[in-house]
């Protein structure tokens, strides 16, 4: 008998769990949440994306003692210092759920679209702090690469880390 009353309030107990969902959106149901017309709640964040601005430069080969070029230069591809834009492709939609008992959950979204930071005291703060280190983004440093032709298509580039390494696929070339 003690078990048939144990099982419903365990499964009532991990019911009532506060937390954190995170959930990937379709580009149909976020458009159907920013008009209102869903049950869903919480707030849509987007996936960041790590763009760096490529230039053309030019290198001197033989600078002289005061810094000034006395020689042939070098044209050069230069990416600049990376920052992070929104990938409205990859939307998400974050909700706080509170349950039973004393449980809190903090939830931080920095320039209007970016899941900053995640406080949770309920009992999956290891997941969520594994998330966190995840999703961290790293610096890259400044690249320059001689370019054959002496062409460089400078715009903004988007940095993608794939089995074949670091590559840069172009979002405007100007």
């Amino acid at each position: 008998m003690k078990a048939c009353t144990l099982v419903p309030l365990l499964a009532v107990g991990v019911a009532g769990c506060a937390g954190v969902d995170i959930t990937p959106l379709s580009p149909a149901e976020e458009a159907a949440a920013h008009a209102g017309g869903t049950n869903r709640k919480g707030y849509i964040v987007y996936e960041p994306m790590v763009v760096v601005e490529v230039s053309q430069k030019e290198l001197c080969n033989a600078p002289d003692d005061k810094g000034a070029c006395k020689g042939a230069t070098t044209t050069a591809c230069s990416a600049g210092t990376p920052f992070v834009l929104p990938d409205t492709s990859k939307p998400f939609l974050v909700n706080a759920q509170s349950g039973f008992g004393k449980a809190g959950v903090e939830i931080a979204i920095t320039n209007g679209w970016q899941l900053g930071s995640i406080k949770d005291n309920s009992d999956n703060t290891a997941l969520l702090g594994t998330l966190e280190k995840v999703l961290a983004l790293t610096g890259a440093k400044t690249l320059a690469r001689e370019t054959k032709g002496g062409q460089c298509k400078a715009g903004l580039y988007r940095v993608e880390q794939g089995p074949a390494g670091v590559t840069l696929s172009p979002l405007l070339i100007y």
